[in-house]
């Protein structure tokens, strides 16, 4: 649950960006899009400025859905799992789709990290590791899951006063998907609708995303392939956010990562928007993204942007958001 931390990071700094930015803009407010990208080595969206401390900015041109992906082999038969260990993997040239079993785990551990100054230093540090199971599931869907908070906490500081948060550190939840739309129950605690959104955002990258795959596995990439994601599909993805905005995002294709050939690399970009009380916060996000070819599951996620206010561009609140998310998938 650290959505719930970071929406509290959000409004502390949004607290104190009202405090100091001149009167917002009536202005409509205008979403943002993708540079395509140049047909050269690096596939990273066209850059148009740096502020001070940003990787990139990337704004949009246009918006398109994503290509469909082309495959020119069956589906390899993947080999069994060792039991009680980490899933082995073997090199692919493609990716293809392993379903998930009755009985296997996934193993996410997440850390945000949120800074900026404006009015005060604003710091949230808020990481966890969520254990999830596969109660019952079939070659197509998975039916049922359970879902555990087992570790998570969280810390704000805010002009020096610092809170700690270990309140949903043990929370179990239970996740039921009828004709593939999930239903979220609590095994332990209450249960409000944040928290049922925060689930659903972290099983984004373990069911989610699965029906938007699904039909385009097996896929042999192109060198440089890059797919774009829009707006839509991400909802579908993650689920559809109250204050957060997922903006068209994008994944180049760079081949098997060097040091582990059994995992593609992508290159990614993700621009998000956080909104409250008239005033917006732009991040756009980006950095890499790793996969395995042999059943098309996430490994590692690492994105990191800086923080501006859409509303005030002048206002500088030297901000940033990093996020790094990895996946460890057992039988």
């Amino acid at each position: 649950m650290c959505g719930q931390m970071l929406r509290r990071a959000w409004l502390s700094l949004l607290s104190c960006t009202l405090a100091c930015a001149p009167p917002v803009s009536t202005a409509p407010l205008g979403g943002t899009a993708w540079v395509p990208p140049e047909p050269s080595t690096d596939k990273r969206a066209a850059t148009e400025e740096k502020p001070r401390g940003a990787k990139t900015d990337v704004r949009k041109r246009e918006s398109a859905p994503p290509p469909p992906l082309t495959s020119t082999t069956s589906v390899a038969v993947a080999p069994p799992l060792a039991s009680g260990n980490p899933t082995a993997t073997s090199a692919a040239t493609q990716f293809a789709f392993v379903p998930l079993q009755n009985g296997d785990k996934v193993t996410i551990r997440t850390r945000y990290l949120i800074s900026a100054r404006l009015n005060g230093n604003i710091e949230a540090d808020a990481h966890e590791r969520i254990e999830i199971q596969i109660i019952d599931a079939t070659p197509e869907e998975v039916r049922e899951l359970t879902l555990e908070y087992a570790e998570s906490e969280g810390k704000i500081t805010v002009r020096d006063q610092t809170t700690n948060d270990t309140s949903d550190a043990g929370k179990r939840y239970s996740v039921r998907f009828a004709a593939g739309t999930p239903r979220v129950s609590a095994l332990s605690g209450k249960m409000d609708a944040n928290d049922e959104k925060s689930v659903l955002f972290d099983l984004g990258l373990v069911t989610g995303y699965l029906p938007l795959i699904r039909g385009q596995l097996p896929w042999l990439p192109k060198p440089k392939a890059t797919l774009r994601l829009s707006s839509a599909e991400l909802d579908r993805v993650f689920g559809k956010l109250q204050t957060v905005t997922l903006n068209p995002a994008s994944l180049s294709y760079q081949g098997s990562d060097g040091s582990a050939p059994e995992q593609a690399l992508f290159l990614c970009a993700l621009p998000i928007q956080f909104e409250q009380m008239g005033l917006r916060f732009d991040v756009a996000l980006d950095g890499k993204c790793w996969a395995q070819f042999r059943d098309s599951r996430p490994k590692r996620i690492e994105l990191a942007g800086q923080i501006r206010v859409a509303a005030s561009p002048t206002t500088d609140i030297d901000g940033k958001l990093e996020a790094t998310l990895s996946y460890t998938y057992w039988r």
